[in-house]
């Protein structure tokens, strides 16, 4: 699940366009926390690693700048990645950062000592071709990002978690179906399962039907659009599925919301 502590406000920005200079900060986020006035941010990872940004508004829009640039090349960032950023107060921001595949990168390959770099947008062009980004509700939980429509049969099962997960950006066939990335089906063996039970942040149980399909495709079936409903589940929400224990005999679902960027 996300490192990130669970009340904290966060958002996610996923890395399109021309991102290693510069990174627009939601707009959303600004304004909702537009008290909030800092020159410079600090970006931890999941190491203890740090790395100082300067914040720079540029009209009506704010950036991480100076420093970004250091940040992108330590981490190894590519254009795909999917960033959530966790406010921590005090100018401070954790950052885990996920591959186009959903899984959580290796936060080593990053771990290079202590980087302070540093942070920081335009009229509203802050709605830009890049605002493929979402404001995270303080009560949110678990964020990561399915790759853009690969996620099917490509996403993998993370292994710098304690249990297995992929994470899915919904889209309307995921109303009636959920597609599970290969390699978490392999691990959790759920491959081989006829059937298991999902939950929701309420602690509500659903069982759903797991079906092996052509080309070794494995999906949540009858059951799955239950859930759904219950949730209230849409186009654009994000899903993580994480085993709750070794025999994965249950997968615990985190859901965020679609948040409106004005």
């Amino acid at each position: 699940m996300a490192r990130g502590p669970r009340r904290n406000p966060s958002f996610f920005k996923v890395l399109i366009g021309d991102f290693t200079n510069k990174l627009r900060i939601p707009p959303a986020f600004m304004k909702k926390f537009r008290r909030m006035t800092f020159n410079n941010a600090v970006l931890k990872t999941v190491t203890g690693e740090s790395w100082m940004v300067s914040v720079k508004q540029e009209d009506s829009c704010y950036f991480f700048k100076k420093g970004w640039r250091k940040f992108v090349k330590d981490q190894h960032l590519e254009a795909g990645d999917f960033l959530v950023f966790w406010f921590l107060g005090d100018s401070t921001f954790q950052v885990v950062v996920y591959d186009k595949s959903g899984c959580e990168k290796d936060p080593n390959l990053g771990a290079k000592g202590k980087r302070i770099g540093l942070h920081g947008e335009k009229n509203n062009p802050c709605m830009g071709r890049d605002d493929a980004n979402h404001v995270m509700p303080a009560t949110s939980v678990a964020v990561k990002m399915e790759s853009k429509d690969q996620g099917a049969d490509k996403a993998a099962a993370s292994g710098r978690t304690k249990h297995p997960q992929f994470v899915k950006v919904l889209k309307k066939y995921h109303d009636y179906v959920m597609l599970v990335p290969r390699a978490f089906a392999a691990e959790t063996g759920m491959i081989w399962k006829k059937s298991t039970l999902v939950r929701d942040p309420e602690g509500r149980v659903w069982p759903v039907k797991v079906c092996l399909r052509s080309k070794g495709k494995i999906e949540m079936s009858s059951g799955w659009s239950d859930f759904v409903k219950a949730n209230k589940l849409g186009k654009g929400d994000t899903c993580s599925f994480q085993c709750t224990d070794a025999t994965c005999h249950v997968i615990q679902v985190e859901i965020l919301r679609r948040a409106a960027i004005p």
